[in-house]
């Protein structure tokens, strides 16, 4: 009777420092845990001997000894250790609940998203005179937080009594680099432009500088995302100009001297203007002027919708005999966002 009694306390404190393996119909399997993978537990039964349990048979693993088998992928849990994932310590012969997923990687930047906007301008007009205006324009910008690209193109052609008194077009690229934790930036720009009512045909310009947003006021969107409230900024810098068909072809030396104010008057308005003068660093006193102005009211029951009022004026202070140095356009059109 005493070698009995010797042998159940025996058989209690093998079983009780004995690994556990749940199964999920409920029974459990005392042994030694050799392996514990995504794809099998592996368990030394001391009657059974070496056992090899499907993953997904299995509801739970504990681990009762300091030299256990590692978990690789099913919760597994100690009488007397902390949980690996958290540090929380685990109550004895209870399962360790699943710790819960990883918040994603912050420092991941978003992809990048172009913000894509067409319109179209159109009025015809008969009666003692007969005249048409078209105006047609592309825009896309590209916003992240270490550069920004901003790209445009127009069209304009007024006729009057079949006869045309404007046609141009113009694209430019815009690019922005702010300087990390400040408000200065790094900028380059380029921009050809076809007028057939200039002193030129074609012209191509380009150079870049440094700019300082001198006021800033930032606010989220409805999906989260940051956006201008109220932007000013000015920027300084140089360039080059460049005319064909004119009597100046010359690659001109240019300096750029700007302002550009971008406000969110109400969820529904939008104000956007700019102003740069361009000194012509050889010759004194010429000079060209670009200034733009753009008012844009989104349709509240269509979405993606939106109209503009705008004007652009160029002033050219050397230009061929004959050219007025003033060239205004002022447009409506319908915007469709995509």
């Amino acid at each position: 009777m005493r070698i009995c009694g010797v042998l159940c306390v025996l058989g209690v404190v093998t079983t009780s420092l004995a690994d556990e393996v749940e199964l999920v119909t409920g029974e459990v399997l005392h042994g030694e845990l050799i392996e514990h993978t995504p794809e099998v537990v592996v368990l030394d039964h001391p009657i059974l001997g070496r056992l090899e349990i499907p993953a997904e048979a299995v509801q739970a693993v504990r681990v009762e000894g300091p030299g256990a088998a590692p978990s690789a992928g099913q919760p597994t849990t100690t009488d007397e250790a902390s949980s690996a994932d958290d540090g929380r310590a685990t109550a004895p012969g209870r399962a360790q609940e699943p710790a819960p997923p990883l918040p994603p990687d912050e420092t991941t930047p978003p992809k990048p998203r172009w913000d894509s906007k067409f319109e179209l301008g159109f009025r015809f007009r008969e009666g003692a005179t007969e005249d048409a205006n078209l105006h047609m324009a592309f825009t896309t910008a590209l916003k992240q937080e270490s550069y920004g690209y901003d790209i445009d193109s127009r069209y304009a052609l007024r006729t009057s009594r079949g006869d045309r008194s404007e046609n141009k077009f113009t694209a430019g690229l815009f690019a922005e680099w702010p300087v990390s934790n400040s408000r200065w930036y790094y900028f380059a720009q380029t921009r050809y432009d076809f007028d057939e009512f200039q002193s030129w045909e074609h012209r191509i310009t380009g150079g870049g500088g440094v700019g300082y947003h001198l006021v800033d006021v930032n606010q989220l969107d409805e999906t989260g995302e940051p956006f201008d409230v109220f932007d000013l900024s000015l920027r300084i810098g140089a360039g080059l100009r460049k005319e064909f068909g004119s009597q100046n072809e010359d690659v001109q030396p240019e300096g750029i001297l700007g302002g550009d104010l971008e406000w969110h008057i109400s969820p529904h308005q939008h104000l956007k203007a700019g102003s740069t003068i361009f000194p012509n660093l050889q010759e004194t006193g010429e000079f060209r002027v670009r200034t733009n102005a753009e008012w844009i009211l989104d349709i509240n029951t269509m979405d993606g919708i939106s109209l503009k009022l705008g004007l652009a004026h160029e002033y050219q202070s050397q230009t061929d005999p004959g050219i007025d140095p003033n060239d205004l356009s002022v447009y409506g059109a319908v915007v469709i966002d995509f």
